[in-house]
C-alpha cells in the first residue's frame, strides 16, 4: 500500500474571465470550477514579483488590459483599461520591469506602448520615470519596422532601461526608453520566435535569439572591461587578477549602433524545436534551462558558452512537460495527457533533489520525486506560468510554531486562456517533518521528507530529541540525537542533565565503534574519556546483576581496542573503584601493567583472584609482574600458578629462588613435575641461567665438604658481588624438588600420578633424519624458521614489511588493512610505519597478508587488523579493525608463526599444533566443518602429525609435518589440493603423490600449490598458470570450461589435478623460498637468484614484458644483487635483496608496490599503472647494521643469550632415568646427586633431606663423600623410617662395613677406634628397634671381626651399651675377646689405651676432621658455621628458618671450642644503577662521567643546566636511585635527534 504524502500545497482559481463579469477577484476551490467556453479569451500575460509589490498583466481579446497588482501588505488591486481599437495598436507582446512598475506594450506597428501600472493601480511614484503616469507613452520607430514577434526588458550595466524586440523577418530592435528612441537594429536570417537574456557572472550579457526550427545565435551586447590593461574585464578576472571597480569601462553595443566583429552574431548549440529554452536565477547565479518535449527531461546549463556541451544538472520530469518553473528546492510541471485527459493539463509539484539524474538516463521520475498533483479542468490552452517566492504570511507549521523557523517554498502562477490559478503553500515543510520525527510510526520516512525540501535534517532531528528528552522519552530522544548526527559532547550534556548513564552508554558505545563516520565526534578523546567513566559507573551500579556481566563483557571490549582515551585516568579510577578485571585488561592491551602494579601497591591492594592470576601467566605479561613492587605480587599467588608462571618465562627465576624453597611444602605433585622439568640441568630451558650463574661463581669453602657443617638457610647462595644467584643455588633447589617430589609420592600412590606429565614438558629439539639420498630434515625448533632482519608479504592489493622490529605497510587503505587508522579516504597509501605498534613498544617479528587483513607476529604476542567479514581477525566479532589489536585468545599459546589465507587465518604453536579462524566455507580451516570460526580454533585432526610449516589460499590450505609430508584441505574446484579430483575437503589429508618424496617448502596461491622436496624438483598442481583467456576465442572459450574440470585438449592449458613436476628447471643453487601470487609463482635459491613463471599481464615476472611463462626463468636484473626473501601479491611481486633494500614489481593500481609512479613518469609522459622490471622502493630505506658485538646478557633480556662457556657436563636427561610413569623418582634423584656433585653444597642438601626425612639421598650423599659412617647412619635411619628401597638391611650393613673398613691400614688408631664406636652404636640402636635377630648381625661383623675387634670390645664392655649388646651371643662375645687378646699379643695397644691416647689421627681419604662424638655438633661451631653463611647474604634475606634436628642437635651438644675461621674479604666498591648497569667506582669517575660530558656538550641544542645537575649528581656520596649516564644519554641523543632531523649525532658504546 502506496504511503500517503504530506499535503503541502493547495491549488485556487484567482479568478476568471467571463463575458458578464469584466474582472472576477475571489478564490474558489479548483474542484468546483467547471466554466463553460466563453468568447472572451486571454491571449497575453506578463508577471514580476519584487519585495514590495507583485503585478500580473493580461491581455484579453476583447480589447482590454487586466491589470493585477498585489502590494507585499495588502489586498490585491485588479482593474481593466479599454486598448486602442486600431489594428496597428493591436499588441503582440508585453513585458514588464525589473520593479514591476512599466508595462511595456510591443504592437503591431512596431512601436512601443509605456503603461504606468503602479501609478495606476496603487497611485504610486515609479522609482524611475519613463513618461507621462496619467497616460500611456508612445515611442515610436525611427522608420517602419516590421512587426514585432518578441519582446523583452533589457536593464544595462550602465543603468540604461531598453526594450528590445524581434521580428518575423529577423529584424532586431533596440528602444532607449529613457530617451524615448529606437538605438540600434540588428538583422538575423530567419524568423524570430523568442529573445533571451544571458548574463555571464555578472561581467558581460549576451543576447540569445532563438530561430524559428530551433535555431539559436547569441551576441555580446555590453561587458566590463579593465582600462588599464586594457583588457576585459572577464578575461582580466579569469586570469586571477584584482580587478579594482574604479578601472572598470564598460564596452555596450548600444555605443555602436550595428553588429560590429567584436559584438557579431555568433553560432549557439542548435536546439530542435522539441526543445524549450527558457532562463533561470538561483542564488545570484543566472542559468540557462532546456525543456526537452520528447524525453520530458530539464537540463540546466550555465552561460559560460565556451563550456556550453554538458549539463550542470539534469531533472526527469513528468510525461507530457510542456512548461517548467524551477526553484530552489522545488520544480513546477505544466504536462498534458492528450491521451488520456485532451481537455485538462496537470500542475505537478517536483523535488529538484530527487528528480535529478544522470544524463544518460532514460527513465520516469521516481514516484518519490512527485509531491503533489492538481488537474485543471479547463478546455482552455496555457497562455504562462511564473514562479513566485513571496512569504505566506498565514503559513502555519502545526503543533511546533515555536520550535522552528517555517520555509518558504514558494509557489506559482499559472495564466489560462479563461482563468488565473494560484498554487500556494499551505503548510510548513518544518512543521510535517517534527510531526513525523516525533511519531515513531512515522519517523522513518522523516529523512527521506527532509531530504526532499532540503531542510536541515540535523537540526530538526537535535530539535525533536531535545523534546523527547523533555518529555522523559530517553530512548526515543538518543534514537533522534543519533539521527541528527549532531556533536556527541551536545548528546553526552543533554543525558548527564538528565541523569541517564544507561543510554548514554549504548549511545557511546556505537559511537566509538562506528566504522561508516556517521557519529559526529569532534573530540573522540573526550568522547572515549567520557564512556570510559560511564562504563566504570554502570559496572558499579549492576555490579551481581546479570545486566553487570554485559556490561562487564563491552566495557573490555572497549578497553582493548581503543586507545584514545586517558590511560593514566581510567587505571586511577579503576583502582580506586575495585574493578581489576577491566584494570587489567587495559594494561595488557595497552602495555601498561608497570604503571598498574604502582598504583595498586599505592591504594594498598595487592589481591588477585584466580581468574586475574590465570590471565596474568603468559609470556608477555611475566616481566612487568616479577619486577612490580620487588615481586611482591608475585608473591600473592597461587603456588601453581607462580610455577606455571615460571616455566612461562624462566628468566625471572634469579630473584625469587627463596620464594620458590618456602612455596615447594605447598605444591602438589603435578606442580613439583612441572618445576623440576625446569630446573633439570639436562633440559636447555635453565642452561642459560645456569651459565650465567657460573661465570660469576665463587664456592664458598663449607661446598663439598661435610665438615662444613649443615647450614640453616633456606634461600639460595649469592655471590658477594651482586644480587645473582651462584650456580650452586639452582642445582640445590632443584635436588630439594626432587627431594620434596618423592616425599609427596611417598605419601600418595605413584599410580595416580598423571604419566602424560613427563611428555608435557619436552621442548622442541632441532634434529635430523637421513633418509636414503635425501637432505635432513629440519625439525624446527622456537623461531629457528624466522631467518633476516626483514619480513615481507603481500595480500590483493597491499603489502607489508618488517625492518629492524617496525612494521611498515602501503597499498590499497580499504577497511584499515594498512593498520594506520581511519584513512581510507585516501584509497591508497604510500609505506608508512605502523605507529601503533611503536607507540605500544613492540617489536615485530613477522607478518602476513590477508585480502582484507594482516596478521603480525609480535615478541609481545600476535596482532591483527583489517577487515573481519568472516572472523578473520580472531576477535571473537566480525568488527573491522583500523589498527593492531592483539588476539587474546593466542596469548599464552606460544605462537611461532602465523598466514593468512584470502579471508582465513592460521597459526602454529611452539608444540607442533596448529589453530585456524575465519572463513570456513570451503573446509579450509581443517576442523571438520565448513563453518566460520570467530576465534582462533585447534585443528585436533593435524594433532601428532608433528607440523613444521603452515600455508594458506584463496579457499584452501596446506600444511608440512617434519617427516616432508604434505596435508591439504579446503576449496578443490581447480584441484589444488592434489587429490586427483575437484572435490572440498575439510579434513586434512596426505597428497599420497608426494608420499615417497621428502618435501621441504611447500607454498599456496589462489588456486594452486606448489612444493620443493630435498632432490630440488619442483612439483606443481590446481589452476594452470599459463592457461587461454575465455574471451579470446570459441575455441578459446571451450577449452576454458574443459579446463576447470582438468579435460583440456591440451596439456599446457589443462588444470592439474596431482602434483606435476616441473621439466626443464635450471637452477643455479638450492631453493631456500617458494611464494605463490595469484597467477604467478616466484622460487629464490641460496645463491640470491630469483626465478618467476605464470602469467604476465602485469609485468609480475619481472622480465621487461608481458609474455607469459611455462618454466621458471631467472631473472636477469637480480644478477649484480642477492635477494634475502621474496612475496607475491595478486598481480605484483616483492623482493627485499641482503642489504634490506626492497624492490617492487608489477601492476600498481592500488599503490601496492610503495612506489609513487607519479614521480617516475616524465613531463607530458602517461601515468604508467605497472613497472615491468624490478625498481627500488625508495620511500623504504634500510637501517645501516653496526657491527655484530659479542653476545652479552642484559637484564632487560627476556631470552638469555647462551654464551661460550662450557661446564664440562655430560647430563643424562634425568627426567628419562627410572619409571616412564612417575618421572624424577629415586633413581633419577640419586643420578642428579652423582653428577651435580661439586655443583651444589652438599650441607644444603643434607638440611632439606633431612627436614623431609630422606635419609636414603642424605645416604646417597655421604657415600659420595665416602662417609661410611654417616652413609650407613642414614640408611639405617631410612630403614628405621620405612623409607628404604631395594636390598635387606643386612646387605646395606654388610657393603658399608666392607667400605668403612677398606682403605684403613691401622686398625688400632684411635680415629678408627672412634668411628667404629660410633657405627656400632648406630648399628645396635637400629637393630634393636626394628626387633631384628642379633644373629643376622653376628654374621655379617663374623665376616669383620679382625678388624672391628677394638670397638667391638669396648661396646661389649661399657655400661652405656651393655642393655644393646647383650643380644650377642656368648660365643660371638669370646670371638671378639680372642681377636682382642690377639692383637695386644701383637704388640698392639690396649682398646681403653686406645681411646686415651693423644697421636695425632691419620687422615682419611676422603674425610677432613672429625670429632670425637660424631652424634653431635658442638654449638659453638654450629652456630659460626651459619653466622658464616648468613655474611654472605645478609641485605637479601628477611629471616633465617633453622631446622627442629639442627636446634635439638645444639641443645644436646657436649660444649667444644671451635676457632672461627679468618672471613675477611677484600671487596672493590661498585656503583650500581637502576638500569642494570654497574661500573666500578674508578671507572665511572675517571672515563664514564668525562666521556658523558664531552659527548653532552657536543649536542646541536646545548643542555647546560641539565649537565651540571647530571654532573652533581653522578658525583655525590650517596647516590639517589637513577639510570647510569650511558642511558642518560641514549635517551638525550634520541630527543636531540627527533628536535634536530639531518643533524649527525655520533653515538656512544662505551
Amino acid at each position: 500500500m502506496p504511503k500517503e504524502k504530506p499535503v503541502i500545497f493547495e491549488c485556487s482559481r484567482l479568478f476568471q474571465v467571463e463575458e458578464s463579469t469584466p474582472a472576477a477577484g475571489g478564490e474558489r476551490p479548483i474542484q468546483t470550477f467547471d466554466s463553460q467556453s466563453s468568447s472572451i479569451a486571454i491571449e497575453l500575460s506578463c508577471f514580476r514579483e519584487t519585495s514590495a509589490h507583485s503585478a500580473l498583466v493580461l491581455v484579453c481579446n476583447n480589447g482590454y488590459l487586466v491589470i493585477h497588482v498585489t502590494p507585499a501588505h495588502g489586498q490585491p488591486v485588479v482593474k481593466q483599461l479599454k486598448w486602442f481599437e486600431s489594428r496597428q495598436q493591436h499588441i503582440l507582446d508585453v513585458v514588464l520591469d525589473p520593479e514591476g512598475e512599466w508595462l511595456a506594450c510591443a504592437c503591431l506597428n512596431g512601436a512601443i506602448y509605456l503603461v504606468p501600472v503602479l501609478a495606476l493601480m496603487l497611485d504610486c511614484a515609479p522609482s524611475r520615470s519613463f513618461g507621462v503616469l496619467d497616460d500611456i507613452t508612445v515611442i515610436q520607430p525611427s522608420r517602419k519596422r516590421a512587426s514585432p514577434t518578441c519582446a523583452l526588458w533589457w536593464e544595462t550595466m550602465d543603468d540604461k532601461h531598453i526594450c528590445i524586440t524581434g521580428s518575423e523577418v529577423g529584424e532586431i530592435t533596440f528602444f532607449d526608453l529613457s530617451d524615448s528612441q529606437d538605438v540600434a537594429t540588428v538583422y538575423v536570417s530567419g524568423c524570430i520566435d523568442s529573445l533571451l537574456i544571458a548574463h555571464h557572472t555578472d561581467t558581460a550579457t549576451h543576447l540569445l535569439i532563438g530561430l524559428r526550427g530551433g535555431e539559436w545565435k547569441r551576441m555580446l551586447i555590453e561587458e566590463h572591461y579593465h582600462e588599464t590593461a586594457g583588457t576585459s574585464y572577464s578575461d582580466a578576472h579569469a586570469s586571477g587578477f584584482e580587478v579594482v571597480p574604479d578601472d572598470i569601462v564598460i564596452k555596450s553595443f548600444l555605443n555602436k549602433g550595428e553588429a560590429t566583429e567584436e559584438f557579431e552574431l555568433k553560432a549557439f548549440p542548435s536546439f530542435s524545436e522539441l526543445i524549450h529554452l527558457s532562463t533561470h536565477d538561483w542564488k545570484d547565479q543566472h542559468f540557462l534551462g532546456a525543456l526537452n518535449l520528447q524525453n520530458h527531461k530539464y537540463e540546466v546549463y550555465c552561460y559560460d558558452f565556451e563550456l556550453f556541451s554538458a549539463p550542470l544538472r539534469t531533472y526527469q520530469l513528468v510525461s507530457g512537460a510542456t512548461d517548467t518553473l524551477l526553484t530552489d528546492r522545488l520544480i513546477f510541471v505544466i504536462s498534458h495527457d492528450d491521451e488520456h485527459s485532451p481537455c485538462a493539463f496537470t500542475l505537478s509539484v517536483m523535488s529538484s533533489q530527487r528528480a535529478t539524474v544522470n544524463e544518460m538516463d532514460d527513465q520516469v521520475p521516481h514516484d518519490s520525486a512527485i509531491l503533489q498533483q492538481f488537474t485543471i479542468p479547463s478546455l482552455s490552452n496555457l497562455v504562462g506560468c511564473y514562479s513566485t517566492a513571496r512569504e505566506s504570511p498565514d503559513l502555519s507549521n502545526g503543533s511546533h510554531d515555536s520550535l522552528v523557523k517555517p520555509t518558504q517554498l514558494g509557489g506559482c502562477v499559472i495564466v489560462t486562456t479563461t482563468a488565473v490559478y494560484q498554487c500556494r503553500q499551505r503548510l510548513s515543510p518544518e512543521g510535517v517533518f517534527m510531526k513525523m520525527a516525533l511519531s515513531p510510526q512515522l519517523q522513518e520516512r522523516a529523512e527521506e521528507f527532509g531530504i526532499t525540501f532540503k531542510l536541515d535534517v540535523c537540526g530538526l532531528y537535535k530539535i525533536a530529541a531535545e523534546k523527547k528528552l523533555n518529555d522523559k522519552k530517553y530512548g526515543q530522544a538518543l534514537k533522534l540525537f543519533e539521527l541528527s548526527r549532531c556533536l556527541a559532547s551536545h548528546i553526552i550534556e543533554s543525558f548527564a542533565k538528565h541523569e541517564r548513564i544507561p543510554e548514554l552508554v549504548h549511545y557511546l558505545h556505537q559511537a566509538v565503534y562506528d566504522d561508516t563516520g556517521h557519529t559526529n565526534m569532534a573530540n573522540p578523546k573526550m568522547v572515549q574519556n567520557v564512556l570510559l567513566q560511564c562504563f566504570i559507573h554502570q559496572c558499579l551500579y549492576l555490579h551481581n546483576k546479570s545486566e553487570g556481566v554485559i556490561m562487564t563483557d563491552r566495557f573490555s571490549q572497549f578497553i582493548t581496542d581503543k586507545f584514545l582515551y586517558d590511560h593514566s585516568i581510567a587505571m586511577e579510577k579503576l583502582v580506586k573503584c575495585g574493578l581489576k578485571e577491566p584494570l587489567f585488561e587495559l594494561a595488557k592491551a595497552h602495555h601498561k601493567l608497570p604503571e598498574v602494579f604502582e598504583l595498586l601497591v599505592q591504594e594498598g591492594s595487592l589481591e588477585l583472584d584466580v581468574s586475574l592470576q590465570s590471565s596474568l601467566v603468559s609470556r608477555q605479561y611475566v616481566e612487568p609482574l616479577s619486577h612490580a613492587a620487588d615481586g611482591l605480587f608475585l608473591y600473592q599467588l597461587m603456588p601453581s600458578t607462580f610455577v606455571r608462571l615460571l616455566t612461562t618465562m624462566p628468566s625471572i627465576i634469579p630473584p625469587h629462588l627463596p620464594h620458590i624453597h618456602s612455596l615447594l611444602p605447598s605444591l602438589d605433585v603435578s606442580s613439583l613435575l612441572r618445576l623440576a622439568h625446569l630446573l633439570d640441568p639436562s633440559h636447555p630451558s635453565i642452561r642459560p641461567l645456569l651459565i650465567r650463574a657460573h661465570s660469576r661463581r665463587n664456592r664458598s669453602s663449607s661446598t663439598g665438604s661435610l665438615a662444613s657443617t649443615m647450614s640453616t638457610e633456606t634461600n639460595s647462595a649469592f655471590s658477594q658481588e651482586d644480587s645473582s644467584p651462584q650456580l650452586e643455588a639452582y642445582i640445590e633447589l632443584f635436588i630439594t624438588v626432587i627431594v620434596v617430589l618423592n616425599h609427596r609420592r611417598r605419601q600418595k600412590p605413584a599410580s595416580r600420578i598423571n604419566s602424560l606429565l613427563s611428555l608435557s614438558f619436552s621442548p622442541l629439539r632441532t634434529s635430523t633424519d637421513h633418509n636414503k639420498g635425501a637432505s635432513p630434515i629440519v625439525h624446527l625448533e622456537g623461531s629457528q624458521w624466522l631467518h633476516g632482519s626483514a619480513t615481507v608479504s603481500c595480500g590483493l592489493h597491499h603489502a607489508a614489511l618488517v625492518m629492524d622490529g617496525n612494521l611498515f605497510t602501503w597499498g590499497s587503505t580499504k577497511n584499515g588493512k594498512l593498520g594506520h587508522g581511519d584513512i581510507e579516504e585516501a584509497s591508497k597509501a604510500m609505506p608508512l610505519r605502523v605507529e601503533t605498534m611503536t607507540m605500544l613498544s613492540l617489536h615485530v617479528v613477522s607478518v602476513s597478508c590477508g585480502a582484507e587483513h594482516t596478521l603480525a607476529m609480535c615478541q609481545e604476542g600476535i596482532f591483527s587488523w583489517g577487515s573481519s567479514l568472516h572472523g578473520q581477525l580472531g576477535h571473537g566479532d566480525t568488527l573491522k579493525r583500523t589498527r593492531p589489536v592483539q588476539v587474546a585468545s593466542l596469548a599464552d599459546k606460544g605462537i611461532v608463526s602465523v598466514v593468512c589465507g584470502q579471508y582465513h587465518s592460521m597459526a602454529m604453536d611452539d608444540d607442533h599444533r596448529v589453530w585456524s579462524w575465519g572463513w570456513g566455507v570451503h573446509g579450509q580451516l581443517g576442523l571438520q566443518s565448513v563453518d566460520d570460526k570467530l576465534l582462533p580454533c585447534h585443528a585436533s585432526l593435524l594433532e601428532g602429525k608433528q607440523v613444521s610449516f603452515i600455508v594458506a589460499g584463496y579457499g584452501h590450505s596446506a600444511v608440512l609435518t617434519a617427516e616432508g609430508k604434505v596435508l591439504t584441505f579446503g576449496n578443490g574446484m581447480y584441484g589444488q589440493l592434489g587429490h586427483g579430483n575437484t572435490e572440498k575437503q575439510s579434513v586434512p589429508r596426505e597428497v599420497e603423490a608426494l608420499a615417497d618424496k621428502a618435501v621441504y617448502l611447500l607454498a599456496c596461491g589462489n588456486f594452486h600449490t606448489i612444493a620443493v622436496t630435498t632432490d630440488q624438483s619442483v612439483y606443481f598442481w590446481g589452476k594452470n598458470l599459463h592457461r587461454p583467456r575465455p574471451g579470446a576465442s570459441l575455441q578459446g572459450l571451450r577449452e576454458y570450461k574443459r579446463s576447470r574440470h582438468g579435460q583440456a585438449s591440451s596439456a599446457a592449458i589443462s588444470n592439474a589435478l596431482l602434483p606435476q613436476s616441473i621439466t626443464d628447471l635450471e637452477l643455479d643453487d638450492t631453493v631456500v623460498q617458494v611464494s605463490c601470487g595469484s597467477f604467478h609463482s616466484l622460487l629464490l635459491t641460496a645463491s640470491g637468484s630469483v626465478y618467476s613463471w605464470g602469467s604476465n599481464m602485469n609485468g609480475q615476472l619481472g622480465h621487461c614484458h608481458t609474455a607469459e611463462m611455462a618454466v621458471p626463468k631467472k631473472l636477469a636484473c637480480f644478477d649484480d644483487q642477492k635477494i634475502a626473501t621474496i612475496a607475491t601479491g595478486d598481480e605484483f611481486s616483492i623482493a627485499v635483496d641482503e642489504r634490506g633494500t626492497p624492490w617492487a614489481w608489477g601492476k600498481s593500481d592500488n599503490g601496492q608496490l610503495g612506489i609513487n609512479m607519479r614521480a617516475l613518469a616524465g613531463a607530458g609522459e602517461v601515468l604508467k599503472q605497472s613497472l615491468f622490471a624490478p625498481t627500488v622502493i625508495t620511500t623504504l630505506k634500510p637501517t645501516p647494521k653496526s657491527p655484530k658485538k659479542s653476545r652479552e646478557t642484559t637484564p632487560e633480556s627476556d631470552e638469555l643469550p647462551v654464551l661460550e662457556l662450557d661446564l664440562g657436563w655430560q647430563l643424562p636427561d634425568f627426567a628419562a632415568i627410572g619409571s616412564p610413569h612417575a618421572p624424577y623418582g629415586r633413581e633419577s634423584l640419586n643420578t642428579a646427586l652423582r653428577h651435580l656433585h661439586g655443583f651444589y653444597r652438599d650441607s644444603m642438601v643434607l638440611w632439606q633431606c633431612q627436614n623431609w626425612q630422606d635419609w636414603q639421598s642424605m645416604a646417597t650423599l655421604h657415600n659420595i663423600e665416602k662417609q661410611w659412617v654417616q652413609a650407613l647412619e642414614c640408611s639405617l635411619n631410612a630403614f628405621r623410617t620405612n623409607s628404604s628401597e631395594g636390598s635387606s638391611i643386612s646387605t646395606t650393613v654388610d657393603g658399608y662395613i666392607e667400605k668403612f673398613i677398606s682403605d684403613v691400614k691401622d686398625y688400632h688408631s684411635t680415629g678408627f677406634v672412634k668411628k667404629g664406636l660410633y657405627l656400632l652404636q648406630s648399628l645396635l640402636a637400629s637393630w634393636d628397634e626394628h626387633g631384628l635377630e642379633f644373629s643376622q648381625l653376628e654374621a655379617v661383623l663374623a665376616k669383620y671381626l679382625s678388624q672391628l675387634a677394638y670397638p667391638l670390645s669396648l661396646i661389649l664392655r661399657s655400661p652405656q651399651t651393655l642393655r644393646l649388646s647383650s643380644g650377642f651371643s656368648f660365643s660371638f662375645q669370646l670371638n671378639v675377646a680372642k681377636e682382642v687378646t690377639d692383637h695386644i699379643s701383637t704388640g698392639a695397644p690396649k682398646p681403653e689405651e686406645v681411646l686415651t691416647s693423644t697421636q695425632p689421627e691419620p687422615s682419611e681419604t676422603d674425610t677432613s676432621k672429625q670429632v670425637t662424638n660424631e652424634t653431635s655438633v658442638g654449638d659453638a661451631r654450629l652456630w659460626a658455621e651459619i653466622l658464616r653463611n648468613l655474611s654472605k647474604d645478609l641485605s637479601k634475606q628477611s629471616l633465617v628458618q633453622i631446622s627442629g634436628a639442627a636446634l635439638t642437635n645444639i641443645e644436646n651438644s657436649q660444649t667444644e671450642s671451635v676457632m672461627e675461621e679468618d672471613m675477611n674479604t677484600s671487596l672493590q666498591k661498585v656503583v650500581a644503577f637502576t638500569c642494570g648497569h654497574a661500573f666500578s667506582l674508578s671507572q665511572l669517575h675517571l672515563k664514564i662521567l668525562l666521556d658523558f660530558v664531552e659527548r653532552v656538550q657536543d649536542f646541536p641544542i646545548s643542555l647546560p643546566h641539565t649537565l651540571k645537575h647530571l654532573q652533581l649528581h653522578y658525583k655525590q656520596s650517596s647516590l639517589y636511585p637513577s639510570a647510569c649516564p650511558y642511558c642518560v644519554f641514549q635517551y638525550l641523543r634520541k630527543l636531540q635527534l627527533l628536535e634536530s632531523p639531518g643533524v649527525p649525532i655520533r653515538p656512544w658504546n662505551p
